[in-house]
């Protein structure tokens, strides 16, 4: 089946340029190209031998070598004997994710400013009752600091 350049567009941004099967980076400018860096084809993740439709959302781009042994077997089974259990995420999706980590990170930045600090290893043990305790990784620990406890504490709601 032939399909149109936003068609193609739109197939190859769904897997954000990559082998729906392998996870290999494909090159838009060889669709079609047997042997060429990069090649692909439109996919059906589920195959039109098995009642599968040619719907967009049944169409994922795939390197020529992945799809033409893939056969009529679905995409779920054939990621599964490479070890993979998911497929590539869209250029949308990993952006969402990469901003929910940043704003995961900053915000465990945020705490451990509040109520952490740094102190360094010749401070350690910081008392005798810690002589058993685990040192410090590479010279640095993070203490709680009697200030953010007692922040803490005073923060509570009373019940």
């Amino acid at each position: 089946m032939g399909y149109t350049n936003d068609e193609l567009n739109s197939i190859f941004d769904r897997t954000d340029g990559c082998c729906h099967l392998c996870f290999a980076r494909l090159v838009f400018s060889n669709y079609g190209r047997f042997g060429a860096r990069g090649a692909w084809e439109a996919e059906h993740s589920n195959p039109r031998a098995n009642g599968g439709t040619d719907r967009m959302n049944n169409l994922y781009a795939a390197c020529i070598s992945c799809n033409r042994s893939k056969g009529a077997r679905s995409t779920r089974v054939v990621r599964a004997w490479r070890g993979f259990t998911a497929a590539p995420l869209s250029t949308a999706k990993r952006e969402k994710l990469r901003l929910r980590n940043a704003l995961l990170g900053a915000t465990m930045a945020y705490l451990a400013a509040r109520y952490f600090q740094v102190s360094s290893c010749h401070e350690w043990p910081p008392h005798s009752s810690a002589a058993g305790s685990f040192p410090p990784c590479l010279g640095r620990t993070l203490t709680l600091t009697r200030r953010s406890r007692e922040r803490s504490r005073r923060d509570r709601p009373a019940g």
